[in-house]
C-alpha cells in the first residue's frame, strides 16, 4: 500500500539474495505495486554474508564489489539500488556481552561482528575508484 516504499535484500533462511536475478524480482514487485520512487537497498550483513553455512562479516566489502560489478553490466536496473547496508564500527569484530568481565567502550561491537574503520576506508575507497 506505501506508494513510496523501499525493500531491503538482507537474504534469509540462511541463504543470500544479493544476486541480480534478487534486483530484478524486486524490481518486478516494486512496479507491480506500483511504487513511486522504486528503490531497493542492499544489506550486506546478516544472511547475506554466510559463507560456507556461517555468517563471515568479511564477505561484505566483496559482496559490495560484485553487486558493483553486476550493475555494470545491466545498467537499467543501476538506479534501482540506492545503496548498501552494512556491519562497521571503529574495530574489527565483536565481543560478548555475557562473557566479557567489563566491556570495551573503545569501539568494538556489542552487537554484530563488523568491519573495522581501515577496513570500511578501504572499501569506501575502491568504490568511489569503481563508480569513476
Amino acid at each position: 500500500g506505501n506508494p513510496y516504499a523501499h525493500l531491503v535484500l538482507r537474504g534469509g533462511d540462511g541463504k543470500p539474495n544479493y544476486g541480480v536475478n534478487f534486483i530484478e524480482e524486486a524490481e518486478h514487485y516494486l512496479t507491480l505495486g506500483k511504487v513511486t520512487n522504486r528503490a531497493v537497498i542492499v544489506d550486506v550483513s546478516h544472511d547475506n554474508c554466510i559463507v560456507n553455512g556461517k555468517k563471515d562479516f568479511r564477505a561484505q566489502a566483496q559482496i559490495i564489489l560484485d553487486v558493483f560489478e553486476s550493475l555494470r553490466e545491466r545498467p537499467e536496473l543501476k538506479k534501482l539500488v540506492k545503496g548498501f547496508m552494512l556491519e562497521s564500527f571503529l574495530k574489527e569484530g565483536n565481543q560478548n556481552v555475557e562473557s566479557v568481565p567489563s566491556i570495551d567502550l573503545e569501539g568494538l561491537s556489542i552487537t554484530d561482528p563488523c568491519l573495522g574503520w581501515e577496513s570500511t576506508e578501504k572499501l569506501l575507497l575502491e568504490l568511489a575508484h569503481a563508480a569513476a
